[in-house]
């Protein structure tokens, strides 16, 4: 049987059990994007701008736990997804993202769109750094066989990655013979290097001191095993933000989150308390900038153990005095909640401060606005009811203040259902990536998205076309608001931050979706029912006071420390 390769790359990408692609297409790779059109297994999703369509990839691949399809065109096609890939590279998602090259005689000759390879050579960069992960570039029938079994065993041997493939439009259309596809069991296959003697010292010390776990994302997938760690030594939890819900934070564990927008130092000061009788154990996370905010820095003089498959790379984040276990975390806990149980007889409780990150009581500074604008707490507090309690809703939350409200006050009881990017802070990434939250199993996905990040890019129209279940809360103070809060807490001249006055609600309209406006919570509570209720693309334009200001304390004093430097 002769098949096209675009066909057979297609067979052999449901084969890798993918069943969705976000794209945009484009002369160079329309083969392709007929191939996948006409699969019955795999739902092209054609969003509006090539970097969304990255988004929403990245975003379907970390929520539903499946890898995922970004396809767009040559050129500009690739040079405008860039900040996705740098994005779903750092977040830890399993992408495939297909493109073309132009004809190797065509090189130099300035046509139209020229992508060549070493352009795509190039977006691969040594030490974990660049754009993708691993590049194929496929220019006749070899090099797509060998890129089909390299692409096989890499997806075997990888936790996540972000793959590149390039063919040539010629070579997409090229007939060749089908060949049968070796047996693919998905999933990562891990050999457990972690024996009961190497975690006897941790036991102990988890046993006889005040215990501290601090989760990140990585560590979603040990929940359960975690969760019965904790009951067992009396342990407490802070969490990165994209590590919220791994252990319940209405649990009496759970203390707060850590990063832009965490816990303030005095809390972190009780826990410490008196060093000596405090060990801390960390899985899950980079600690990086906006997920930790160095806090593993006054963490000097305690027992520290870090755990996690890219433990060097995360060396250089680490105090010098940490035990790193280079090891995947679901093996690790089994075998730690298991060597725990052959060893426990008897922990005394530990009675551990009743530490909570409260819903705060605020003043606004313009009392005049106090009848037409919401303070974003109220915000919070609507979302926290009609969107997480009543309705276990996926909520993202976008860069800017919008990350910062919700990281500080929202609460969540289940891991992977709050969404937001600590690794690059990108604006814009969650009013596209809600579709692809949306698109997975259809549940209702609010994005809580500043209006400066709705008016970059957004991928509204693109849930009208398919009738996904997005909610957009814009929250509206017509301005670059952490911009221009963040000048004047640096003492700074003020710069020009302001946008002109956007009605969101007609813009929602505009594109198709249910669009309102609110002025006040009971309006917002209203209308937040209803949307979930309807499932409907929704935009929802909340007016905010601008005067309010986030808890960033945290950022101003790291760019405190940048300017002195």
């Amino acid at each position: 049987m002769n098949i096209k390769i675009a066909y057979d790359l297609v067979d052999f990408l449901e084969f890798l059990g993918i069943n969705v692609a976000f794209g945009i297409s484009g002369g160079f790779i329309v083969p392709i994007w007929q191939a996948l059109s006409r699969s019955k297994k795999i739902n092209v999703i054609h969003c509006r701008t090539e970097v969304g369509s990255v988004f929403c990839a990245l975003e379907y691949s970390l929520c539903h736990d499946k890898i995922a399809i970004s396809f767009v065109t040559a050129g500009p096609g690739i040079t405008n997804s860039l900040t996705g890939l740098k994005t779903a590279k750092l977040d830890g998602a399993r992408v495939i993202f297909i493109s073309a090259i132009t004809t190797e005689y065509l090189d130099g000759l300035w046509g139209a769109q020229e992508t060549t390879a070493i352009n795509v050579n190039a977006l691969v960069q040594d030490d974990g750094q660049g754009y993708l992960d691993k590049v194929f570039i496929i220019k006749n029938e070899d090099e797509y066989l060998q890129a089909r079994n390299d692409i096989q065993k890499l997806v075997l041997s990888r936790k996540h990655f972000v793959i590149g493939v390039f063919l040539t439009t010629g070579v997409q259309t090229l007939t060749i013979k089908k060949q049968m596809l070796a047996s693919f069991h998905p999933g990562l296959h891990l050999t457990n290097i972690i024996s009961s003697a190497d975690v006897s010292k941790l036991i102990e010390l988890l046993l006889a001191k005040k215990s501290l776990f601090w989760l990140g994302f990585g560590a979603r997938h040990a929940n359960k095993d975690i969760q019965k760690i904790i009951e067992l030594t009396n342990s407490a939890v802070i969490a990165t933000p994209r590590g919220k819900g791994i252990i319940s934070e209405f649990s009496k564990a759970s203390i707060g989150t850590t990063g832009i927008g965490s816990i303030k130092k005095r809390i972190v000061e009780e826990i410490i308390g008196d060093s000596s009788r405090v060990v801390i154990v960390i899985m899950g996370t980079r600690l990086g900038e906006f997920s930790a905010f160095y806090l593993q820095k006054k963490f000097n003089n305690v027992d520290l153990f870090y755990i996690g498959l890219e433990a060097d790379k995360v060396r250089n984040n680490l105090p010098f005095n940490a035990i790193v276990f280079k090891s995947d975390i679901q093996c690790f806990t089994k075998v730690l909640l298991n060597a725990l149980l052959d060893k426990l007889t008897h922990k005394p409780a530990v009675q551990y401060p009743a530490l909570r990150v409260e819903f705060v009581d605020y003043v606004t500074k313009n009392n005049n606005n106090s009848a037409k604008t919401l303070h974003p707490v109220d915000v919070m507090n609507i979302i926290q009811k009609v969107a997480i309690n009543e309705n276990n809703c996926y909520v993202a939350a976008e860069a800017g203040n919008s990350f910062c409200w919700a990281s500080h006050y929202l609460k969540f009881f289940q891991p992977g259902r709050y969404r937001v990017g600590t690794a690059f802070g990108v604006m814009g990434h969650y009013a596209c990536g809600l579709v692809g939250i949306a698109a997975g199993n259809k549940e209702c996905a609010i994005g809580i998205i500043g209006d400066g990040a709705m008016l970059m890019v957004n991928e509204v129209s693109t849930a009208v076309r398919y009738s996904l279940p997005a909610i957009w809360l814009v929250m509206n103070d017509s301005s670059y608001n952490m911009c221009r809060q963040g000048l004047e807490m640096l003492n700074s001249d003020p710069l020009d931050c302001d946008i002109p006055a956007t009605d969101f609600a007609l813009f929602g309209r505009a594109l198709g979706a249910n669009g309102y406006q609110v002025n006040n919570s009971q309006q917002l509570h209203d209308v937040m029912v209803e949307a979930i209720k309807n499932r409907n693309p929704t935009v929802i334009d909340i007016k905010i006071d601008k005067n309010v200001v986030p808890p960033i304390e945290n950022r101003i004093e790291r760019i405190k420390g940048l300017i002195n430097d």
